[in-house]
C-alpha cells in the first residue's frame, strides 16, 4: 500500500515538473518573433527592416508604447481591428487571428487556442490608446499578459 501512495505522489510531481516546464518553453520560445507576410508589408509600408523591428519587439516581453516606430508597425498590422475612434473591433476575425497566433505558441493545439483566444479578447476589448496604433500595443500587451496567466 505504501509502495502504491509513493508511485501515485511521484506520479503527480512528474506530472508538475512537466508541466512546468512547457510552460518555460512556451514562454520562451514566444520570445523569437517571427513575421508573417502581412508583417513584412507592414515592415516595408513604413520604411524599415525586420532586425530593426524584431531588436525593439524582442527587448522586453511587452511591446513599447512610446516608441513611434512600434506604434506605426503595431496599427498597420491591426488596423482593420481598430475603428477610427481608436477601439478594437472584438470580432470573429480578430479572435481568428489571436487564435492563429497562440496555436504555434501552443504547437497547433488550435482548439485550446481558440478557447484561450477567445476569453484574451474578451478580456483586453476595452483597451485604448490615444491613437490606432497606442491601442494595438495596449492589445498586445493584454493579450500577452492574459496568456502567460494561464501557461504560468
Amino acid at each position: 500500500m505504501k509502495v502504491l501512495n509513493c508511485i501515485n505522489i511521484l506520479e503527480k510531481k512528474m506530472k508538475f515538473l512537466i508541466f512546468g516546464l512547457l510552460s518555460f518553453l512556451i514562454i520562451f520560445t514566444e520570445a523569437r518573433i517571427e513575421f508573417t507576410q502581412t508583417a513584412k508589408d507592414c515592415i516595408a509600408e513604413i520604411k524599415t527592416d525586420e532586425e530593426t523591428i524584431r531588436s525593439i519587439l524582442e527587448e522586453n516581453p511587452l511591446f513599447p508604447e512610446d516608441n513611434e516606430l512600434v506604434l506605426k508597425f503595431v496599427e498597420c498590422k491591426y488596423r482593420s481591428h481598430i475603428n477610427d475612434n481608436n477601439e478594437i473591433i472584438a470580432d470573429d476575425s480578430l479572435k481568428d487571428y489571436v487564435t492563429e497566433i497562440l496555436a504555434k505558441r501552443l504547437n497547433g493545439k488550435t482548439k485550446l487556442a481558440a478557447l484561450i483566444a477567445n476569453d484574451c479578447v474578451e478580456h483586453c476589448k476595452d483597451q485604448k490608446g490615444d491613437s490606432k496604433g497606442k491601442t494595438g500595443v495596449k492589445l498586445v500587451n493584454c493579450v500577452k499578459q492574459r496568456f502567460w496567466e494561464y501557461v504560468k
